[in-house]
């Protein structure tokens, strides 16, 4: 993104109409300014509050953001360009929660209350669009769910049913476009699925079948996406974890091909992008991580090191705001 003309964070100065075409054919975007990750909770492995945030186009260490209310491990995490919002996951008094938090990502500071998820849940997945965020699987009581609910971003209150997963889904990675929410791999027919099934945002209904990932997994929302691909970065396996990343096209249906590597095994890490990068945060790396690695969405290739977490982690949520679900020409 050129820097010769404003963006949505300094309005003043004169907008380049050559420039803002050279930006819309090459990132299919208006100027947004940067866009900003935050993770969200996790475990040291005690369980943490912190909310740290990197913003995406640059390297570097990661920087404090606020705190959760409560300390909590195995949150899903969704925004648009605005807020930020995470629900379930476990803390220390309950194991499945119904909790949905939110912040403004440009800010800085604590979380407030947003509304609560139709059913108590931890280790559940999630992807959004501009308007809607989805929360979908995860383990409550007394089992396994199916459940996909979903809430208006730009509200605050109470998670509404969307429809259901092909089956009974733990520990599932998620990513999409503004338009289709895919989900992938996870605990479901087999104790580590390959099992990629989607739906479409802007309506209600089950998840119909996408195709598999090249082996299975679970990923522990290690999922990310621009419009174009998503990916699984890493993931948990039978005997441990792999450094393994699978990516799809989105808008087609078909099994997922090989990316590239991470730079070692984990999972369990908070995971977001925008256009142009998908971005890992700590994880479980042969013990808890710091490390933050990114991928590059226009090249095939291996992660690289973007920089350090304000502490080792790993179950944590994350989001972002300019990931795949939302409409960048907004």
């Amino acid at each position: 993104m050129g820097n010769s003309y404003p963006n949505r964070y300094n309005s003043r100065g004169i907008w380049k109409i050559n420039e803002i075409s050279r930006n819309l054919q090459t990132n299919k975007n208006f100027p947004r300014g940067h866009s900003r990750m935050c993770q969200i909770g996790g475990q040291t492995p005690s369980y943490v509050n912190t909310i740290s945030f990197i913003t995406m186009e640059t390297t570097g260490d990661a920087t404090d953001f606020g705190d959760m209310t409560t300390a909590t491990i195995e949150v899903a995490g969704v925004g648009n360009a605005t807020r930020g919002i995470y629900g379930g996951g476990r803390d220390g008094s309950s194991p499945h929660i119904n909790v949905i938090e939110h912040f403004t990502f440009m800010t800085t500071g604590n979380a407030a209350d947003f509304g609560d998820l139709s059913v108590a849940r931890q280790r559940l997945t999630s992807h959004n669009s501009d308007t809607r965020g989805l929360f979908a699987g995860g383990s409550g009581a007394p089992g396994d769910l199916n459940t996909i609910d979903f809430v208006t971003i730009a509200n605050t209150g109470d998670a509404t049913d969307f429809g259901d997963l092909t089956n009974t889904t733990v520990s599932a990675s998620a990513g999409g476009s503004s338009t289709r929410a895919v989900f992938m791999g996870g605990e479901g027919a087999s104790p580590y699925g390959d099992v990629i099934q989607f739906t479409e945002i802007s309506s209600t209904g089950n998840a119909v079948d996408f195709g598999d990932l090249t082996r299975g997994c679970r990923p522990t929302n290690n999922g990310t996406s621009n419009r174009i691909f998503a990916a699984t970065m890493g993931g948990e396996i039978s005997g441990g974890s792999d450094n393994i990343i699978d990516f799809i096209t989105i808008a087609s249906t078909g099994d997922a091909t090989d990316f590239g590597d991470m730079l070692a095994a984990v999972y369990a890490s908070g995971c977001a992008s925008n256009s142009t990068r998908g971005i890992a945060m700590a994880g479980l790396s042969g013990g808890q991580s710091n490390v933050i690695q990114y991928i590059t969405w226009s090249s095939r290739g291996n992660a690289v090191d973007f920089g350090d977490d304000t502490v080792a982690h790993h179950r944590n949520g994350a989001c972002s705001n300019a990931g795949g679900g939302l409409d960048l020409t907004a």
